[in-house]
């Protein structure tokens, strides 16, 4: 009984231990299958992930060569455009020159033969009224007959001048109505040929226009199309991956909480929270990013669309204003035409002719004033300078840094008074009032010497109106300016000469106006038969005198003024 027993518990034992292993066995396998399913699903979720990406970063590749294209294209279009436009400018441009040319010849040649004509007829006039006195002188007849003679050929001249005017008038009507005909003819059909012209290139233009905008918004609607089709696959791929990443996270995290719980240790459990958590975090910022990448992408849209509506709205622009412009050029009358071309003859000149400038022209000049010592060179210098400083506040600035002032102050000491050093001076004086008129160069002006040499022109040419006008402002500017030259214009022996200057020129102005107002009292009036023949001549040479005198008058008026004041200013200062 106990060796069965024995035997029993050994075959129990046994059968236990045998079923111990094979649950073990089944356990590994089973494990092992499970490891591998899991394995194969992140493999698979993580190809997944990387088709993704690598297909975006191919999508924005391909959407930044597309954009550059596009770029490329349309300015190569652009480029295009303006070649095609300015050509056809330039051949506008020549068909208004040939038709131009073809007209003033005609007008040109109309002209030369109404002149032959008219040339003509004086010759034949002239050598039968040679020939009548030479007739007459030569042929002998008596006394007596000589006025019936003159009378006949009197009689006969009138005769035949009034049927050669009565023939000549008639030619000259029919000639006026069939010149008439003709160029009412012509003009119609130049017009009829430049208003078929000029539609038909507004027509094409408008055409062109209004279909290069077609294509384009249609361009823009399958954009638009395309986009919202992209965007429907894409989340419907998107949404797909979505479930397929859920229910693999799903498995992975059922498996690993197994395991977790199986094996009960924590370290596991943390490491696969973090992932997970690291998974989720860079899930939800990778949304985030393609979310703002999506508000970009709209605004980098709309922001081109306004780009190219802008271009297009400026190349209609263009075109009108281009139209337009031909439209007044071809209506504009002779005068403006001539103007136009001169202006721009003018320009070419300037292109072609750089030194011409106004700049290098005032270094040149300033260069040979510094420099020479002749008057011509001096003269032209000078003229050059008051021009540039009259029209440009640099010249002027140029002048000051020169330090020209000196110089011209230096030159006007040296002038007397024949006629070119009168121009002389009065062109320097020009000169320096232009510089003056700029306030931060007054100070250029105003150097040492200037009052001397300015109160000296007023007392050497004091019957110079223009001379003693502009000396007198000067002195004028400069004294308002600096104080030490007021002080130095202050002196006595300079109040004195600036005092008999002032009372002399009051004097010589009461005489003027007293000259004129007896010469206006004490004119005759002019007989009636001169009156009616000459009225307008005598207009016009009293208008033209009186604006003359007026414009004198006024002028030593206002030096006068000045003259007073500066003197009033000397007068209320403290050393007096």
């Amino acid at each position: 009984k106990q060796s069965r027993l024995l035997l029993e518990k050994r075959k129990t034992t046994a059968l236990k231990i045998k079923k111990i292993k094979a649950a073990k066995m089944l356990q590994k396998i089973a494990r092992g299958a499970i490891l591998r399913k899991s394995t194969h699903i992140k493999n698979a979720v993580s190809i997944q992930i990387q088709r993704k990406w690598r297909q975006h970063s191919e999508l924005n590749r391909y959407k930044a060569l597309l954009n550059a294209t596009v770029e490329i294209q349309a300015s190569w279009r652009r480029k295009s455009a303006r070649k095609k436009a300015l050509r056809m400018k330039l051949s506008v441009i020549l068909l208004q020159t040939v038709f131009r040319c073809k007209k003033g010849k005609k007008c040109f040649d109309t002209i030369r033969s109404a002149a032959i004509a008219i040339q003509r007829l004086w010759r034949g006039y002239h050598d039968r009224t040679t020939n009548m006195q030479i007739l007459i002188k030569n042929i002998p007849f008596q006394p007596k007959y000589e006025k019936v003679l003159l009378g006949l050929i009197a009689f006969q001249a009138m005769f035949r001048a009034s049927q050669g005017r009565e023939g000549i008038e008639v030619m000259h009507f029919a000639g006026t109505e069939i010149q008439k005909i003709w160029r009412g003819k012509m003009k119609r059909a130049v017009m009829v040929s430049l208003i078929s012209t000029k539609l038909d290139l507004a027509a094409t233009s408008i055409q062109k226009t209004w279909r290069s905008y077609c294509c384009e918004i249609n361009f823009i609607l399958t954009v638009v199309l395309s986009l919202k089709v992209q965007a429907l696959v894409r989340g419907y791929f998107t949404r797909s991956k979505m479930r397929l990443q859920h229910d693999s996270a799903t498995c992975v995290q059922a498996i690993f909480r197994g395991s977790s719980a199986r094996n009960s240790t924590n370290a596991v459990a943390k490491s696969a929270a973090k992932k997970i958590q690291r998974l989720a975090k860079a899930y939800i910022a990778h949304k985030k990013v393609e979310e703002k990448i999506k508000v970009l992408q709209n605004f980098a849209r709309v922001l081109i669309r306004k780009k190219k509506l802008r271009n297009l709205k400026l190349a209609i622009l263009k075109l009108q204003s281009q139209h337009r412009g031909n439209a007044v050029r071809s209506k504009r009358s002779k005068k403006v035409r001539i103007a136009a071309k001169r202006v721009l003859e003018a320009n070419a000149r300037a292109s072609e002719q750089p030194h011409m400038k106004l700049s290098k022209r005032t270094g040149v000049a300033l260069l040979t004033l510094l420099t020479s010592t002749r008057l011509a060179e001096i003269m032209r210098a000078v003229q050059v300078l008051e021009i540039s400083t009259r029209l440009s506040e640099k010249c002027c600035f140029k002048f000051a840094e020169a330090g020209a002032a000196d110089v011209l102050y230096e030159l006007m000491r040296t002038c007397n008074r024949s006629l070119p050093h009168v121009e002389l001076l009065q062109l320097v004086l020009l000169t320096l009032q232009n510089v003056a008129f700029f306030s931060h160069l007054i100070y250029s002006i105003a150097t040492n010497s200037s009052i001397e040499i300015l109160i000296d022109l007023t007392q050497m040419f004091r019957d110079k109106e223009i001379v003693f006008c502009s000396a007198i402002r000067l002195i004028n500017k400069i004294c308002s300016i600096r104080n030490e030259l007021l002080i130095q214009c202050g002196r006595e022996e300079n109040v004195k000469r600036l005092k008999g200057i002032y009372s002399i020129s009051v004097r010589k102005s009461k005489i003027t106006t007293t000259r004129k107002t007896s010469a206006t009292t004490t004119r005759k009036p002019p007989a009636a038969a001169a009156r009616k023949t000459s009225k307008r001549s005598v207009r016009s040479r009293k208008s033209m005198t009186s604006a003359i005198g007026a414009s004198n008058d006024t002028d030593m008026q206002i030096a006068i003024t000045t003259l007073e004041h500066i003197l009033a200013i000397i007068e209320k200062l403290p050393t007096r």
